[in-house]
């Protein structure tokens, strides 16, 4: 790299000498005042003359520049060849080059950052696919360890069945999260946020009536903002069936959309130490809260996921003896 902008430098002052040397050796102003041949010969000779003697003084000086330009450079290579270098420092106190490293470690972070949410993530998918295996290779090797009647034969299928089914929506879950992460939607889609909660609460009423809820709307017709409509409804989903699971039976949930931002409140006394926010972080529910709800943790993960995806903000906080749920839209 040294040699290649050494010799651009040069090749750029020897094509700008040249000019400047037969412009001048070739001027008619010039030559009007040294008419004669004699020195007009001397005057080429000594212009060429100069150009020589400054061609290896540029290529010293262009080599010496050059070489000092890319040294922190380099510096900063080795440093970020050493495999225990947590992060790199500035070779040099240019504001140019402290603006780099900067930039530089920025992004390492991030990058680290990344790392680690998906060895948590790996690990937390890895315990909670374990989880059913076991139980379902537990029945199969119960069954057959020694006769059984039918009886037992068809309970150890039903409990195999059950695992099965877990297994099947936890794989589900998993791809559904990771096609949101990695689809987001174009710019000139739109998600209808009235439609949405339509569909998304005829689809519970069934859910809503077994647990014997209130549920009360307050939100006009025609609103839409910008976003995938199938993250709408899978965000809207998730969130309205944490609230009917979550709220003890004959409770009442409030579901309100006003300007730019849709509430869901349900009735949850919650201790002060829960984090409802790390909530939205992959199997974090599971690790918690149970009112006899069922569920693998990936739900909230995935409405956050799928509210980023749209350009949308989601928290989750409690208050007096209940939980609010709130999605701002862009405006």
């Amino acid at each position: 790299m040294r040699v290649r902008l050494t010799l651009s430098f040069l090749v750029l002052i020897a094509v700008f000498g040249w000019f400047i040397t037969r412009s001048i050796s070739h001027s008619d102003e010039l030559m009007k005042v040294y008419s004669h041949e004699g020195q007009q010969h001397h005057i080429r000779l000594a212009l060429n003359t100069f150009m020589i003697n400054l061609f290896p003084c540029l290529a010293i000086g262009a080599w010496v520049i050059v070489g000092r330009t890319l040294k922190p450079l380099r510096a900063l290579s080795k440093q970020a060849e050493d495999s225990t270098a947590v992060r790199l420092t500035s070779p040099s106190s240019d504001a140019e080059m402290v603006e780099l490293v900067g930039t530089i470690n920025h992004l390492f972070d991030r990058v680290e950052a990344s790392a680690e949410l998906k060895a948590k993530f790996f690990a937390a998918t890895s315990h909670e696919l374990r989880t059913p295996l076991q139980a379902l290779n537990g029945y199969l090797e119960n069954s057959l360890s020694q006769p059984r009647s039918e009886d037992e034969y068809r309970q150890a299928l039903v409990e195999a069945q059950k695992q099965t089914q877990r297994l099947t929506i936890l794989t589900n879950d998993v791809l559904l999260l990771h096609q949101i992460q990695t689809q987001p939607p174009s710019t000139d889609e739109e998600a209808s946020i009235s439609d949405s909660l339509k569909l998304v609460l005829a689809e519970l009423q069934p859910l809503f009536e077994t647990r014997e809820l209130v549920v009360a709307t307050e939100f006009a017709a025609g609103v839409k903002v910008a976003g995938r409509q199938s993250y709408a409804d899978v965000c809207f989903r998730n969130l309205l069936e944490n609230a009917a699971r979550y709220t003890p039976e004959g409770g009442q949930v409030q579901v309100t959309l006003v300007a730019n931002k849709l509430m869901i409140t349900n009735d949850t006394a919650l201790p002060e130490s829960i984090k409802l926010q790390d909530f939205l972080e992959p199997f974090s529910t599971s690790k918690g809260l149970s009112h006899g709800a069922t569920g693998n943790g990936l739900g909230l993960a995935i409405c956050g996921s799928a509210a980023k995806a749209n350009g949308w903000k989601v928290t989750i906080q409690s208050e007096k003896n209940q939980v609010l749920a709130t999605v701002v839209f862009p405006r």
